[in-house]
């Protein structure tokens, strides 16, 4: 009989935050890889993290490039139709939220 792996953490198997909504959006999903990432940061932090990512050529969160357009207030990004939408910091904050009160529960 083959042994249970038990020194897996929770954060490996437990599903994203994404995969548990029934319809997650592109942006969704970046800001949960760039808070998977660096936790410690605040919504300020990981905007900024963000920010940096938009502006260089090296893409770790925004892995399907659905941000087309990133200031320090707002995110203009494709949905899945392509549409554009904008995301306000403020609206940012809220979803980081979110998602660290996710990770926290786990």
């Amino acid at each position: 009989m083959g042994r249970v792996n038990s020194t897996k953490s929770s954060e490996q198997v437990r599903p994203l935050l994404c995969e548990n909504k029934a319809n997650p959006t592109n942006i969704d999903k970046v800001v949960e890889r760039a808070f998977i990432s660096n936790k410690s940061l605040s919504s300020k932090g990981i905007w900024k993290l963000l920010h940096r990512e938009y502006k260089g050529k090296e893409k770790s969160f925004d892995l399907d490039q659905v941000i087309e357009k990133m200031d320090s207030d707002c995110i203009e990004w494709l949905k899945k139709d392509f549409e554009t939408k904008t995301l306000l910091y403020k609206t940012f904050e809220n979803r980081v939220s979110t998602i660290r009160k996710f990770y926290v529960a786990a």
